[in-house]
């Protein structure tokens, strides 16, 4: 099901920026990076058939085999003549087709089982990535009650600054960046890509916060931890750069 999710997910992402994708000629990149995701949904599905298989020919194994072993005991009981106490007689060939028939049906509705457990799986799967999103704490919270409520001024500074992103611990994007925005002026941040210029915007909309011993960002000369982030963000204009922009017009 993840496997599935990534896939359907990137297809999305890229029909949803079709202009942007036929603007710089990546249609076939983007066919290529959504066949990778399908290849990988594609092998866990091979594991999950041959594991099915198995199981599915094990059943069936054992179904046969009651078969086979009902009639005989039915035919070995009726040939040496065994008593039947509950019926006060000898068994009888009715006696053996009706346990070969009560066999039967057992086994016919316990094959159903496997089919209905994996329904209950698939359940249990997608419960468990849904409960997992919902359940988790995050790190910056949006409505911190030990939070200040702070009327900004505009005054933004960043003291010595080391910043990596989760997903990336080895590889740093920051390193000792100082750097203080002024309030009331006009400011601009110039590098090429991947320099870090989302990441600064990114920390000073505290998307992302930085490690308290590797520096820190400071709003009105209050570090921005400190200020209730809702109220904080209320207060912010901010255009992203975002290519989905481009799906109309600037206004």
């Amino acid at each position: 099901m993840k496997a599935y999710g990534q896939s359907a997910g990137y297809a999305d992402q890229a029909l949803s920026s079709m202009k942007t994708v036929t603007i710089f000629g990546q249609q076939l990149q983007e066919i290529k990076n959504y066949t990778k995701y399908l290849d990988f949904s594609f092998n866990k599905g091979k594991k999950h058939a041959c594991k099915t298989a198995i199981a599915i020919g094990f059943l069936m194994g054992v179904i046969n085999s009651a078969y086979a072993y009902t009639m005989y005991l039915g035919a070995v009981w009726i040939d040496k003549e065994f008593y039947n106490y509950p019926n006060g007689r000898v068994y009888q060939a009715s006696d053996a087709l009706s346990c070969f028939f009560g066999v039967i049906y057992g086994l016919m509705y316990l094959g159903q089982v496997p089919d209905n457990l994996g329904t209950v799986f698939k359940g249990k799967a997608a419960g468990k990535l849904a409960f997992n999103t919902i359940d988790r704490t995050p790190k910056i919270l949006t409505d911190d009650p030990t939070a200040e409520a702070h009327a900004l001024t505009g005054e933004v500074e960043f003291k010595n600054v080391d910043f990596f992103y989760p997903s990336r611990p080895d590889q740093k994007i920051l390193r000792g960046f100082n750097c203080k925005f002024e309030a009331g002026k006009t400011t601009a941040i110039v590098g090429p890509s991947g320099s870090g210029k989302s990441t600064i915007f990114s920390m000073i909309l505290r998307f992302y916060d930085c490690d308290k011993n590797l520096g820190s960002v400071n709003i009105d000369g209050k570090e921005i931890s400190q200020l209730k982030l809702k109220h904080y963000r209320q207060q912010i204009g901010y255009v992203p750069q975002e290519p989905v922009m481009l799906n109309t017009s600037v206004r």
